[in-house]
């Protein structure tokens, strides 16, 4: 089920999913099940030919298989969850009419709160604590940290 709202300088939605396979007989979320998701974006034109944007998104986490064990026991199929993923873009322009064209300065910050968002899990590592608890350490991997883009397109 999805929700759209639009307006002239926004749009905000929600989805609510369940992408599901069968294994065994057993359901078994499939690796991009995310039962929550959520954006948003709002473009303002500004004067003398300068915009802005603001973009989001969320998503509950996807889901995961945990590990246990010195001899890494490998639990049911995507049972747990990484955290939820949570993304903030930011754009602004500038457009410039010349006789040869419209050139166009964007400057773009993406994931702009810097939030360790987990994409995966690289290895794992078990370790045996003094007091004989086993954890498995799971080497988390990130999607990109915050990246700034600065760009120039010319229409002509």
């Amino acid at each position: 089920m999805e929700l759209r709202l639009r307006h002239e300088h926004w749009w905000v939605s929600y989805a609510l999913s369940e992408a599901i396979d069968e294994i065994g007989g057993e359901p078994v979320p499939r690796s991009w099940d995310q039962r929550h998701a959520a954006a948003f974006g709002t473009n303002l034109t500004l004067p003398h030919g300068w915009s802005a944007s603001l973009g989001g998104s969320f998503h509950t986490g996807w889901p995961t298989t945990e590990v246990t064990g010195v001899d890494l026991i490998i639990g049911p199929r995507n049972r747990s969850r990484f955290p939820s993923y949570f993304r903030l873009d930011l754009r602004t322009s500038k457009r410039i009419t010349t006789r040869r064209g419209e050139l166009e300065f964007i400057a773009e910050i993406f994931n702009a709160t810097n939030r360790k968002n987990v994409c995966c899990i690289a290895n794992f590592e078990p370790v045996v604590h003094d007091n004989g608890e086993i954890e498995v350490i799971r080497d988390r991997r990130y999607w990109a940290p915050i990246v700034p883009s600065l760009s120039v397109r010319w229409q002509f």
